[in-house]
């Protein structure tokens, strides 16, 4: 390679490395482009993981709630009062009926 370079004139060398310098900066562009890529992508990772995360732990909170037996009545009860805001009258009894049951046991924690 060396010894074609020295056969070469001057001008024409001059043409070669201006083609170099050109491709250079395409090159440094295309590589500026990409990492530009990268950052947002990682940026819109970072925002998006949270967001999986926190949804994930709501709904294993919410499969929890609705094993639990306290919790499962309690989310019958809610399911049962209209958008009114006032309770059926069998939600009040049993209402009623767990209050009596607590003030029986001492629990009466209302």
């Amino acid at each position: 390679m060396r010894k074609e370079i020295r056969k070469l004139r001057r001008a024409r060398l001059l043409e070669l490395l201006a083609d170099q310098e050109k491709e250079i900066e395409e090159l440094k562009s295309q590589l500026q482009d990409a990492q530009e890529k990268l950052a947002n992508r990682e940026t819109a990772a970072r925002e998006t993981d949270p967001i999986a995360e926190t949804s994930l732990r709501r709904d294993r909170v919410l499969e929890s709630a609705q094993t639990t037996p306290p919790a499962n009545q309690h989310l019958k009860r809610v399911h049962r009062i209209p958008e009114t805001g006032f309770r059926a009258p069998e939600v009040q009894a049993e209402l009623e009926r767990e209050r009596k049951a607590r003030a029986m046991s001492g629990n009466d924690d209302e």
